[in-house]
């Protein structure tokens, strides 16, 4: 069994590299068809104009990506997120090229309706090989997304897996230093654990039963010794004569 990592070295590999050559004749027929409809009807069309853009961006960002993949490892690009979120912006550009060509009245057919454009002599010498290049112009948009897509999606499926597996810092690493097949971390289990260790460790036995201990404020009690004479206990107080008039 071929392992997750080495099949999306060679998927990457593919859809960057075949990607970027299909981009090259994109630019090529982008820029043929935007200048016939620049010089026939003065105002461009739009497809054309996305074709040019993805055709650059795809160009000048996917090569470099690879290259940097295996020659710096660890760089800003090469990170799961930022590739996972170029690649699904750059399907999303090919899809809406072929999408927006395919609507033109064009993508029908090349030989009908052209008799009544101002003659067929002009008909077959300027507007039938705008069409007919425009027609090939959805092909490669089709063949791009596709590989786009693909590339793309198995990376998200990839990663996912990596991340439910308990790698949680997959997302920040490089796309080519992960190992995708790896086994899923073991969780701690803390209530196992202290489980285990209650079975190991001895703990003194405590008493659950209460005494209820009232406490006592009894004073001593003293012995009363009564006094003989109460009144030899008092002060002498001496008494004056009476006075007579």
């Amino acid at each position: 069994m071929m392992e997750s990592k080495r099949v999306l070295e060679v998927a990457r590999a593919l859809a960057y590299g075949l990607t970027s050559i299909i981009a090259i004749p994109l630019l090529v027929l982008g820029s043929r068809v935007a200048q016939f409809v620049f010089t026939i009807y003065e105002m461009p069309f739009g497809f054309e104009i996305m074709a040019m853009m993805t055709a650059i961006l795809s160009i000048f960002t996917l090569p470099v990506m690879l290259w940097m993949s295996y020659k710096r490892q660890g760089a800003f690009p090469n990170m799961v997120i930022v590739e996972l979120f170029w690649t699904h912006s750059l399907w999303i550009l090919w899809l809406c090229t072929g999408a927006t060509a395919a609507s033109n009245s064009w993508a029908g057919g090349c030989n009908s309706g052209m008799e009544d454009i101002r003659s067929a002599d002009f008909a077959i010498e300027v507007i039938r090989p705008a069409c007919n290049q425009t027609l090939v112009l959805v092909s490669m948009a089709i063949l791009g997304f596709t590989f786009m897509f693909c590339a793309n999606l198995i990376l998200w499926v990839l990663v996912i897996r990596s991340h439910r597996r308990g790698n949680c810092n997959v997302w920040n690493q490089s796309v080519l230093n992960i190992d995708y097949n790896a086994p899923a971390q073991r969780l701690i289990n803390l209530t196992g654990d202290l489980k285990k260790e209650n079975q190991f460790t001895e703990k003194p036995k405590v008493d659950s039963t209460l005494t209820l201990v009232t406490p006592s404020f009894a004073q001593p009690q003293r012995a009363y010794t009564p006094s003989l004479n109460y009144a030899s206990s008092l002060p002498y107080i001496p008494r004056h004569p009476e006075v007579q008039v």
